[in-house]
């Protein structure tokens, strides 16, 4: 879909003005001390102007990770600026430069491996396969994730439900979603948690308006669900 200027504002800017909170800046700038902090001191250091220009560029972005609904995404400049700098720099001068940053992957590596953010095996990518699939019948279908749709060449009703939902509670777009859900009108929808407990995962929670929450639990049935993927579809008899 192509948008004029007036349209570019309205998606780039008026509907991603979320909530600023410096606590959750200040937790994004602490993962990225400890995930990438030694790779930026050493690309400010050992890189040219440039390049130590783009660094501190990267680093302002974490920043703005205070936003609601901020990811990892934010950390991806740092992250590629920092290695960038790196690899157009002469050689780093001194033998525990290299000791560093190896101790740096090699910590981060254990975390993601061992740590509260290990894998949990193959079923959500087993899942994932089987929900994709699943969608290849003609009809609408809301996703928590549109790049489902978009990769099966399906136009997704609702780009990103997190950024919709806050939005309608917000007053700035109005529910055209939720009495469709009531209505049936959805093939299927797919979130990453069961949609009956919300209550227990906070981050998930604050991605679904809790009135189109209520709707697809009352109006549609858990068709399959492994950690990653739920796939709901419409139950005889279910109503709002």
């Amino acid at each position: 879909m192509f948008f004029d200027p007036l349209g570019l504002l309205v998606h780039v800017i008026r509907w991603n003005v979320l909530p600023y909170s410096v606590p959750a800046a200040l937790a994004f700038a602490v993962i990225a001390v400890v995930t990438l902090g030694p790779a930026a001191i050493v690309a400010l250091r050992t890189a040219s102007g440039r390049m130590r220009a783009y660094v501190i560029g990267a680093i302002a972005v974490v920043l703005l990770a205070g936003r609601d609904g901020s990811s990892v995404n934010f950390l991806l400049d740092l992250s590629a600026a920092s290695f960038i700098a790196l690899a157009s720099a002469p050689s780093p001068r001194g033998p525990r430069v290299p000791l560093v940053l190896s101790a740096q992957i090699l910590f981060v590596f254990a975390v993601v491996t061992f740590g509260p953010f290990h894998p949990e095996g193959l079923a959500p990518v087993q899942m994932s396969a089987s929900v994709s699939a699943a969608l290849s019948a003609p009809g609408h279908y809301l996703t928590e994730d549109a790049g489902i749709l978009v990769v099966r060449g399906i136009e997704p009703d609702v780009d990103d439900v997190f950024i919709w939902s806050h939005l309608v509670a917000g007053g700035v777009i109005a529910d055209a979603i939720t009495q469709r859900v009531c209505a049936g009108d959805f093939a299927g929808v797919v979130s990453s948690v069961p949609l009956d407990e919300l209550d227990r995962w906070p981050v998930q929670r604050e991605r679904w308006l809790p009135a189109l929450a209520r709707a697809v639990v009352a109006r549609y049935r858990l068709a399959e669900g492994l950690p990653g993927a739920y796939r709901y579809v419409p139950a005889m008899g279910g109503s709002c």
